[in-house]
C-alpha cells in the first residue's frame, strides 16, 4: 500500500516512472479495445473516509413504484449471467445506517457534485422511485479514459435498477482514471484519494436517497476493477461485497477489516489487462488475485460449479470465513470486455448466455422485489 508521501518520491525512482509511463502508453493505445460487445465501457486502467458536501442536478424523473429491501445483505452464488440462484450460499452483514423506512429522495437520473477534502468530484446517480424502504446501492466504476455515462451504457445497471429496485452511482474518475494501486494514469501517479471519494458517495446517498448501509456494493471494469479490489482491501467496513471484470488486485498490501465476498470475471485472451498478469506494470495474474482473496477469506479448496455454458465457467469457493465466498468466472477466449453488455442488449433485453451485469447482481443477492 502506498503512503501519501510516496507521490512526492516517485520521480526519484526511474524504474517506477518508466513502468508507469509504459503503462499509460499501453493503455491509451488500447483505448479502442473497450468492451467488445459494449458501447464503449472504457479500456483499462486510497485513503480514509471523507465527509462531503453535495449539490445535485436532475435530468430525469420516473413514475412511482413499490420497491422493497431489508436491512441485511446476503451475498452468495448464482453468478450465472443468464440467471442463477442468488443467495445459495453467502454472508449476512448487519448495517448501521437507514432503518426500516426513510424519506424518499430524488428519483430518476441526476448528477451530484461532492466535496472531498476541498476537491469537487462528480458522480452520476440513477435512483428508481422509492416507497421509503432502504435499498441497495451499487457503485459502478468505469475503465481507464472512460466516464460514468459510458459505464451506465455498458452495464445497463440503470435499466436493471428499475427492475430490481436498487440505486446505482457512476462516479467519474479524475482525468478518466482511478488510483487502483498499480493502475492507472494520473490518478495513480498523483495518489488521488479515490477510496475517500467512494466513501463520500456512500455518505451522501445514505443521507439523501434511502440507501441501506448494509447493502452497498462495488462493481468495476478494468481500471475501475483495480479500484474495486482496493475498496475491498480498504473499505470492507462499508462495502458488503465486490464484483470485478478485467481488473486485478495490485496493492503492495491488502488487509481488509473483515472477510468480504468477491466475484472475479475475466477473459483469458485479454491483452489490455492480461489474464496472466503484467510484471512490468505490476499487475498480478488473475488466478493469483482470486487465490489471494480466497486466502484472506479463509476459504478451503472446496468449490462448486455455478455456471458452465461451454465457454464461461464459474467456480464458487463455498467454505470460507463468515461465508465470505469467492467466485471466479473464466471466459474462454474472452477479450477485454464487460461480457454481454453495451450493444449486445436489444430493446432493453440482455443477450442469451453469460451476462456480467446479471451475474454480478445475482452474486450481490439483488433480485427483483
Amino acid at each position: 500500500m502506498r503512503l501519501a508521501s510516496d507521490c512526492c518520491a516517485r520521480d526519484d525512482d526511474p524504474m517506477r516512472s518508466l513502468s508507469s509511463t509504459i503503462g499509460i502508453l499501453a493503455l491509451l493505445s488500447a483505448c479502442d479495445e473497450s468492451p467488445v460487445d459494449s458501447s464503449d465501457g472504457g479500456s483499462d486502467a486510497g485513503g480514509a473516509a471523507a465527509n462531503g458536501s453535495t449539490t445535485s442536478t436532475s435530468s430525469d424523473t420516473s413514475d412511482s413504484t413499490n420497491l422493497s429491501s431489508t436491512n441485511t445483505s446476503t451475498v452468495g452464488s448464482g453468478a450465472g449471467g443468464a440467471g442463477g440462484d442468488p443467495g445459495a450460499s453467502g454472508t449476512t452483514i448487519t448495517g448501521s445506517g437507514a432503518g426500516p423506512s426513510c424519506t424518499p429522495g430524488q428519483s430518476g437520473e441526476f448528477a451530484l457534485s461532492i466535496d472531498v477534502g476541498g476537491d469537487t468530484r462528480e458522480v452520476l446517480v440513477f435512483s428508481p422511485p422509492s416507497d421509503g424502504t432502504p435499498r441497495p446501492l451499487v457503485i459502478a466504476l468505469h475503465g481507464f479514459t472512460a466516464n460514468g455515462e459510458e459505464m451506465r451504457d455498458t452495464t445497463h445497471f440503470s435499466e436493471l435498477a428499475m427492475e430490481r429496485g436498487f440505486v446505482v452511482a457512476y462516479p467519474q474518475g479524475k482525468n478518466g482514471s482511478w488510483n487502483g494501486g498499480a493502475c492507472c494514469g494520473l490518478s495513480e501517479w498523483m495518489n488521488e484519494d479515490d477510496v475517500g471519494f467512494v466513501s463520500a458517495i456512500i455518505d451522501a446517498l445514505a443521507e439523501a436517497d434511502c440507501v441501506d448501509s448494509a447493502r452497498i456494493y462495488a462493481a468495476g471494469f478494468s481500471n475501475g476493477g483495480f479500484l474495486t479490489h482496493r475498496l475491498g482491501c480498504e473499505l470492507a467496513d462499508r462495502i458488503a461485497a465486490i464484483g470485478v471484470v478485467a481488473g486485478q488486485e495490485s496493492l503492495d498490501e491488502c488487509t481488509p477489516s473483515r472477510a468480504i465476498p468477491v466475484l472475479q470475471i475475466h477473459g483469458d485472451a485479454d491483452v489490455v489487462v492480461p489474464f496472466g498478469g503484467n510484471p512490468v506494470l505490476g499487475y498480478p495474474s488473475t488466478e493469483s488475485t482470486v487465490e489471494g482473496w480466497a486466502e484472506r477469506n479463509g476459504c478451503t479448496t472446496e468449490s462448486e460449479t455455478t455456471y458452465d455454458d461451454g465457454s464461461t465457467v464459474c467456480e464458487l469457493r463455498t467454505a470460507c470465513t463468515d461465508a465470505a465466498v469467492v467466485e471466479f468466472c473464466r471466459v474462454d477466449g474472452g477479450s477485454h470486455d464487460w461480457f454481454g453488455g453495451g450493444n449486445a442488449w436489444v430493446n432493453g433485453t440482455p443477450p442469451s448466455g453469460f451476462v456480467a451485469s446479471l451475474a454480478m447482481l445475482d452474486f450481490f443477492g439483488i433480485t427483483a422485489p
